[in-house]
């Protein structure tokens, strides 16, 4: 009894594996990564893909966690939480409407 899968079966299921651990590698976009700054700079988030994200104000820097609920974006602090929605066009949009726009 010959136990080798056929040829055609394994090509077919090649983009299928690709697919598979492309999706494990980026987190299945669970996970946010980047610098997003506002439009003068004065406080930018820059999201690790590990959950932790360095919050700097006016050069003032903090060590947070965060978590990604659908569309928001959930900043966790010993002080409160905080939450951005994440918009179609990529942005973050924080409270009283401040926008985050992804640093190159």
């Amino acid at each position: 009894m010959n136990s080798r899968i056929p040829v055609c079966v394994r090509r077919r299921s090649l983009p299928f594996v690709f697919i598979t651990l492309w999706v494990a590698a980026c987190g299945g976009g669970t996970r946010l990564h980047g610098t997003y700054s506002d439009q003068m700079g004065a406080m930018q988030y820059r999201f690790k893909p590990d959950g932790n994200v360095s919050v700097a104000v006016m050069g003032i820097e903090t060590q947070l966690k965060y978590r990604l609920e659908g569309k928001r974006v959930r900043i966790i602090s010993p002080q409160g939480n905080q939450v951005l929605d994440l918009q179609d066009d990529g942005t973050l949009e924080g409270p009283l409407g401040m926008k985050f726009t992804r640093q190159p």
